[in-house]
């Protein structure tokens, strides 16, 4: 159940699907087979009526889920977090089912809410469990599929990068009272016009540091600050924390770097493999493996094909 899942942020379309699946299995479930004493019932229309039920906790399951995808993180979804809401997307659609019941008359209470809930979740418990496994199963099979095809056809062409920058004087790490880790460059590396290089500013536009592209692998937001993974003159990792919006960075990086995931920008030729699980794929650098840079579902086939150009 700790196996990591695409977290429904990812995609609204994937939560609106499954909804839709869940509304029609249970209006087909009611109709069918009538349980719950439903087949004694005289109600008119009963075909539509229980329709109704799988309507309302579809849209129960859209909404609670379109709400709570802006507030979930994918790096620590897993399968029994996805289990638990869904579980918790159905509840909610079916507290408003109860409601829709006493449409025909009666007075809601604490034990009849109670019996109604246990009766719904008799019904819905193996569809939740069989559709996220089930979900699981194929994203993990398409993204591990995709990335070893990826990896295959860049082996052969000979054309995935080693992602390592050469060594360059004047480039060194320092760290700062807070810890983080700054770059110092001497005047003759950045008067070089043989490397190229990104001036990286802060949020007033001041210019923090001038990096040699080569040695960047990527940038992640974090919250109002990005922090810049980068080699320096060693060729050992180290990381540079600025204080502005991946928005603004963005706006002043070369060609050769790509937004990959709304908190990540990655420099292609530093991709030396990728990786797919049920998330989707993640990028690799051989000095960063602490590092991996994720990929959103909905820019797979953009980064994929970027970096094969």
């Amino acid at each position: 159940m700790n196996q990591p899942y695409p977290v429904p942020n990812n995609s609204a379309r994937a939560v609106l699907l499954k909804g839709l699946a869940m509304g029609v299995f249970i209006a087909l479930v009611l109709i069918v087979f009538q349980p719950f004493g439903t087949a004694e019932a005289e109600i008119k229309n009963k075909n539509l009526f229980l329709s109704g039920y799988g309507l309302i906790v579809a849209v129960g399951f859209w909404s609670s889920g379109l709400f709570f995808r802006y507030y979930l993180v994918d790096q620590q979804w897993t399968v029994g977090k996805q289990i638990l809401f869904t579980s918790i997307c159905f509840w909610l659609g079916i507290t408003v089912a109860y409601f829709y019941v006493h449409l025909l008359g009666g007075t809601p209470s604490w034990n009849t809410y109670g019996i109604f809930v246990h009766n719904a979740g008799a019904i819905s418990f193996f569809l939740i469990i069989a559709m996220t496994l089930t979900d699981y199963v194929i994203k993990l099979k398409r993204y591990s599929r995709g990335a070893a095809t990826f990896n295959a056809e860049f082996r052969e062409k000979g054309t995935i990068s080693s992602g390592s920058a050469p060594k360059e004087p004047g480039l060194t790490a320092e760290k700062t009272t807070s810890g983080n880790e700054v770059a110092s460059t001497s005047a003759d590396f950045l008067s070089s016009p043989a490397t190229e290089k990104v001036s990286i500013k802060d949020e007033q536009d001041r210019p923090v540091v001038s990096l040699p592209t080569s040695h960047i692998w990527c940038l992640r937001s974090d919250r109002n600050y990005v922090d810049v993974f980068y080699l320096d003159a060693s060729g050992e990792p180290a990381k540079l924390t600025v204080r502005n919006t991946l928005t603004k960075v963005n706006d002043g990086l070369p060609s050769g770097f790509i937004s990959c995931h709304r908190s990540y920008i990655v420099r292609a030729g530093g991709v030396e493999s990728v990786t797919g699980n049920a998330q989707g794929y993640q990028l690799h650098h051989p000095a960063f493996p602490d590092c991996p840079v994720p990929v959103s579902r909905s820019k797979s086939k953009e980064v994929l094909r970027f970096l094969r150009s």
